[in-house]
């Protein structure tokens, strides 16, 4: 919902004629709560982002490194936790982008 619907629907409910009619100190503290509440919400959704951004960053790192090791097994023939702990060491010295 947008803000001009939710207008229309606090108008519709009355809302806005009973916070006219509030004294003024209620009136800035409904407003102040308003305020609190967005700005953790603006909070949790930029946390929301950034865990989203770490998990597709290391999809992508577990993927590379998953290739290095699959690799590292045709080449040597050696297990694959072997050659998973080979291809880390070697994913790391790579220069990153």
């Amino acid at each position: 919902m947008n803000r001009r619907d939710r207008r229309k629907m606090s108008k519709k409910l009355g809302i806005l004629q009973y916070q006219k009619n509030l004294p003024r100190d209620k009136k800035f503290n409904l407003i102040r709560e308003n305020i609190l509440a967005g700005k953790k919400r603006e909070v949790e959704m930029k946390e929301e982002v950034r865990r989203q951004t770490n998990e597709s960053l290391d999809e992508t790192e577990s993927k590379s490194i998953i290739t290095i090791a699959q690799e590292i097994i045709e080449k040597e023939e050696i297990s694959f936790i072997d050659a998973l702990e080979r291809a880390r060491i070697i994913y790391e010295k790579r220069p990153k982008k």
